[in-house]
């Protein structure tokens, strides 16, 4: 459920597809003896809907709470471009819904190969 209710949030922020769902929506809600479907209804600023860039992730976590910092590093330092705070539950099924995408892309377009570690000598990460 958390990774459907993932994908369609991610589809729901591309132009692309936004007014098609829109148009299926409305002839759902037109038609009374199809099953009314379930959505979130999501604002999203224009500074927002620019998104952020990030090459490297850091993860750390209390027991009440994960923190993800989203960092875009350019040796010899880097800037955390957003951070994102959840409860471990929610945690989790981020995890289950980007393991359940990834696996769809990978089917779609082939094989993912894992990045590489970035070299120590190029700078540091403090």
């Amino acid at each position: 459920m958390a990774a459907r209710a993932l994908s369609r949030f991610l589809i729901d922020r591309d132009p692309g597809t936004t007014n098609t769902q829109k148009k299926e929506r409305a002839m759902s809600e037109s038609n009374p003896s199809q099953k009314p479907q379930r959505g979130l209804n999501i604002k999203i600023s224009d500074e927002e809907l620019k998104g952020r860039y990030a090459n490297l992730v850091r993860a750390s976590h209390t027991r009440e709470e994960f923190i993800l910092d989203f960092i875009n590093f350019i040796p010899p330092q880097g800037a955390v471009t957003a951070r994102v705070i959840m409860s471990p539950g929610h945690l989790k099924r981020l995890i289950g819904a980007l393991h359940t995408n990834l696996k769809m892309y990978e089917d779609k377009f082939g094989a993912i190969h894992e990045a590489s570690e970035p070299d120590p000598s190029e700078g540091s990460i403090n």
